[in-house]
């Protein structure tokens, strides 16, 4: 099974909080909002990938957290009594 975020929208609405960077990307509880979604989809029976649509002004940012965010799954797996599951993948596609 693979899930779809859609994060391509601009949120004009919360200007000026999301000039510079995208709304699932802003902290809220000491972590991005899209990490918040993601760590509950990790639950999921099956889930093979996580597809995360987003605009090219934010995509190298998407990018940037996808990397930090799988670097510290795979550092939690090797954790001493792991219990986490983690996802097969973590792709970030490009919506113009």
């Amino acid at each position: 099974m693979n899930a779809l975020i859609l994060a391509a929208g601009y949120a004009t609405r919360l200007y000026p909080l999301t000039l510079d960077k995208a709304k699932p990307l802003l902290p809220v509880g000491g972590k991005p909002i899209i990490e918040w979604v993601v760590d509950k989809l990790i639950d999921v029976p099956d889930l093979e990938t996580v597809y995360i649509v987003t605009n090219d002004k934010f995509a190298n940012d998407f990018q940037a957290w996808a990397e930090r965010y799988q670097s510290r799954q795979q550092s939690s797996m090797t954790a001493p009594k792991a219990t986490t599951t983690s996802l097969a993948r973590l792709e970030i596609s490009i919506s113009s």
